[in-house]
């Protein structure tokens, strides 16, 4: 499958709903995300990869999930979706730019987090942009006996990386 040259690539910020359609369409392991759960936060903010006019990949980032980090200066990845087109080193090139992004968009934020899904990723993509492995976490169910949500769509324990935006 061809692959498109980083260089014809932009970053722009795109909007809630698109941002979850296409991550529906691309994203590996959790494609559900619904808009209302990113709008609901204090931060919250959607990019784009684009060549020429064509979305080829999604960034969905929102104030923090747990709520002790939600009240600080953080913002959470909570999905980064490519389309096929992207080439290997599209997704890492794709995060510098994000945090680049995020420092002009939103400048209070000091650091941006994610939670990588051990049973299909790596976290090769955070090695190589230099982010920080801070904290391994056993599967928990998100569902309880006083509130019940959407099935889990991954029982996989996770990593979280860290990469502080002051540096």
């Amino acid at each position: 499958m061809y692959q498109i040259p980083l260089f014809r690539c932009e970053v722009k910020q795109i909007k809630v709903n698109d941002a979850c359609e296409y991550n529906a369409m691309w994203h590996s392991k959790l494609p559900i995300i619904k808009p209302s759960n990113v709008n609901r936060n204090k931060y919250r903010i959607c990019y784009g990869m684009f060549d020429g006019d064509d979305i080829i990949a999604v960034a969905i980032l929102s104030s923090p999930v747990n709520p002790t980090l939600a009240k600080q200066p953080i913002i959470e990845l909570r999905r980064l979706a490519n389309s096929p087109v992207v080439p290997h080193n599209g997704a890492t090139w794709f995060l510098s730019r994000i945090i680049k992004a995020l420092k002009k968009d939103i400048p209070d934020i000091q650091k941006v987090i994610s939670y990588q899904d051990t049973s299909v990723h790596a976290g090769i993509i955070y090695r190589a942009g230099n982010w920080v492995l801070a904290h391994k976490t056993k599967f928990a169910s998100w569902n309880h006996a006083t509130r019940q949500r959407d099935l889990d769509q991954s029982k996989a324990d996770k990593i979280r990386w860290e990469y502080d935006i002051l540096k």
